[in-house]
């Protein structure tokens, strides 16, 4: 019976290993080296290439002939045998690196009877070398695999209303916790009928500063979560974005969207209280950035002080409520980007959710 480990001397190609061996005796029908495999592995084959820089390995698989002509699939048992002295390898000596000699022939070089089961030829050769061989080449690295693609989400049809202009001023004081006001117009146009709106606007609320870092976006937009139409628009802009703007119309500064049950916008959708959240990076009194507005909750002004009063009086869960209020019986959304110019003590990125009303 052959030894589980037989040693191979003299060169091979007109080259001599620094190591070299038949691993005999794998168990009929497995794949798994046996323990005194990975001993000569971990001990005879690692020391031998251990002072040379790019070690380089061949392996050679085999398996008996037993099963073959009744069906067995000889040449995938030695594949896996292959695979199993091809990955102790690589785990014992991480550095080694394995040329196009690490080949698997099942059945088709052992010699015995048709039913043959010698261990001699259950087995796999390894070789060393402290060099290349002549007329060798390495293994060519695999491509890495190609990025997953990301989801497309649900598109948007292009909306008729957009607004066109956002120009306000107002007062912001801003150091981590603060808030602030604004007072100006906002514009609306209609690009499939022509129809253009301005409107009084005036907002004003609470405020946190973060002093880098556009990512701090998610914490502003938390409070989005139960909408998913305001989900839809941030994805829209984000998509419209990375593609450029070469598809927004010029004169436009963000669209506007119906929300459910207010299709057919017309002007007076836009009126009444709205809630915006936005996020601004700026640098004394001038800033920029980025807002989603929810607008057209139809009530008084009378009601819309009482639900600001009621809000300060809960601070733990008035404003969340309130915001809820406004986003849940608004009539239209709308997300665009402004610059304007004010009185402010920020600098940095700031966050803000405020409440007001279009009139």
């Amino acid at each position: 019976m052959a030894d589980d480990v037989q040693a191979i001397t003299g060169p091979v190609n007109g080259v001599t290993p620094l190591a070299a061996a038949r691993l005999c005796n794998f168990r009929t029908g497995e794949h798994a080296p046996r323990d005194t495999h990975i001993e000569w592995i971990n001990n005879t084959l690692k020391n031998a290439v251990a002072g040379s820089p790019n070690p380089w390995v061949d392996i050679y698989a085999y398996a008996s002939r037993r099963g073959t002509k009744t069906g067995y699939d000889n040449q995938a048992l030695s594949e896996r045998r292959r695979g199993a002295i091809h990955e102790a390898i690589v785990t014992a000596i991480p550095r080694t690196g394995l040329i196009k000699q690490d080949k698997a022939f099942g059945a088709s070089r052992s010699g015995g009877g048709a039913n043959d089961n010698d261990g001699y030829w259950r087995a796999v050769e390894v070789y060393a070398y402290g060099e290349l061989p002549k007329k060798r080449e390495p293994d060519p690295v695999p491509p890495p695999p190609p990025p997953k693609p990301r989801p497309n989400p649900t598109p948007m049809p292009r909306p008729d209303w957009w607004v066109n202009s956002f120009s306000v001023g107002g007062l912001s004081l801003v150091i981590e916790v603060g808030g602030g006001f604004a007072d100006g117009t906002i514009g609306f146009e209609n690009l499939t009928s022509g129809e253009t709106i301005t409107d009084h606007i005036r907002i004003g609320g609470f405020s946190v500063g973060e002093s880098v870092g556009v990512d701090k976006l998610k914490k502003v937009v938390d409070i989005l979560a139960k909408s998913s139409i305001a989900k839809k628009a941030i994805d829209w802009v984000v998509n419209s974005l990375s593609a450029g703007r070469e598809s927004w119309p010029s004169w436009a500064v963000g669209p506007v969207w119906p929300m459910p049950g207010h299709s057919n916008l017309t002007g007076n959708d836009f009126l009444g209280t709205c809630f915006s959240v936005f996020v601004n990076a700026a640098a004394g009194p001038g800033n920029g950035g980025f807002y989603l507005m929810f607008m057209g909750k139809q009530e008084s002004f009378a009601a819309f002080v009482a639900w600001v009063i009621a809000a300060l009086s809960m601070p733990a869960i008035g404003p969340a409520m309130m915001a809820s209020s406004i986003m849940g019986n608004a009539h239209a959304i709308t997300i665009f980007p402004a610059a304007s110019i004010g009185l402010g003590a920020s600098i940095g990125i700031t966050a803000s959710a405020w409440a007001g009303r279009i009139f």
